[in-house]
């Protein structure tokens, strides 16, 4: 089987030609919303599988654990099968096509800064109500409980964290697995967006997907922190220094092992403290500072313009990485 199922191993040109492709077409047109998106697609099939095992009895850890190999084989299947089926007709430009089109629906750097945008404006035009709303689409958290600074942190913390399971990660599994890989970490990753909390309802259903997620950004979310910190260089005000050492001090403060890297260093670069008091479905969540205690937490449109610099540079770095990798396999 050839590595990138369709793409041989010293045809790195072509790989990096559909990465360079689908970047571009993300920055260029953002992420559309339809019903046959393959994320939506994802979390339907999810959603599916889910009523099915319970159905029959397999709401517990077990069913969990079925639901990822489920998922996983039709989403692949769907994905790798219809490149296969191009190519075995003679069709391979149409089939590297098709490949740009998985990994443009499966990036979202243009969407996410567009979010932030969003945020940014409304917390000029001291308009705590857009402000909430628009924040409201980024996090999970309970939005009116928070002020305009509350909105501002929840922002500039879910860019950082996005940086990472959705920029570098998806990248970086590009990178090393092509295509396939690529949609094998989007949809355990949607699969912990929809089942990998721990609540009743979902604490032993979700716990096999929520830890593959972590496992999977275990090395994406370490690399944010020094990503971060090269581009806290070349932004305003920003400190290499002090990414680092508030990304080393402050990691440990959220629940995921995973996100506090991003957020910290963010938290770091912009020299200011995120995190801070948040509700959940009504109940107090885990309400950690993220940076140093003599840190303003104030977040205005500015901090936010500043982590969205961060989050290009940043993006444009795992992008060279993932370049890096693709040639550098054609040796192994």
């Amino acid at each position: 089987m050839e590595f990138w199922l369709g793409i041989k191993r010293d045809d790195w040109m072509t790989a990096i030609q559909i990465m360079t492709a689908f970047l571009l077409l993300d920055l260029l047109f953002g992420d559309p919303v339809y019903f046959w998106h393959p994320i939506r697609l994802y979390g339907h099939l999810i959603s599916l599988f889910e009523k099915i095992l319970r159905s029959v009895g397999l709401d517990g850890g077990f069913g969990g654990f079925l639901l990822v190999p489920l998922v996983l084989v039709c989403a692949g299947t769907a994905a790798i099968g219809a490149r296969e089926l191009l190519i075995h007709y003679n069709h391979s430009i149409f089939a590297d096509l098709w490949y740009v089109f998985i990994g443009y629906t499966h990036i979202a750097v243009r969407d996410l800064l567009s979010h932030g945008r969003k945020v940014a404006a409304a917390i000029a035009n001291d308009n705590l109500p857009d402000a909430r709303k628009a924040v409201s689409m980024m996090v999970g958290r309970d939005v009116e409980r928070l002020d305009l600074n509350g909105c501002g942190r929840a922002a500039a913390e879910s860019l950082a964290e996005n940086l990472t399971d959705g920029i570098i990660a998806p990248l970086l599994f590009y990178a090393a697995f092509g295509i396939p890989g690529m949609v094998f970490f989007k949809v355990v990753s949607t699969m912990d967006s929809m089942v990998g909390y721990k609540n009743a309802k979902y604490a032993d259903f979700g716990w096999f997907a929520a830890r593959l997620d972590d496992v999977l950004n275990f090395i994406p979310a370490r690399l944010s922190a020094p990503l971060i910190a090269v581009s806290a260089i070349f932004a305003p005000k920003c400190s290499f220094a002090n990414t680092l050492k508030t990304a080393w001090k402050y990691h440990e403060k959220t629940s995921s092992p995973n996100s506090g890297w991003s957020e910290a260093a963010m938290a770091g670069a912009l020299g200011r403290r995120l995190g801070g008091p948040c509700w959940y479905d009504g109940e107090p969540g885990k309400s950690e500072w993220i940076g140093d205690k003599d840190a303003p937490a104030d977040i205005s449109e500015k901090e936010i313009a500043r982590t969205s610099i961060i989050i290009v540079l940043s993006a444009t770095q795992a992008a060279i990485l993932a370049a890096a990798v693709i040639w550098s396999i054609r040796f192994w």
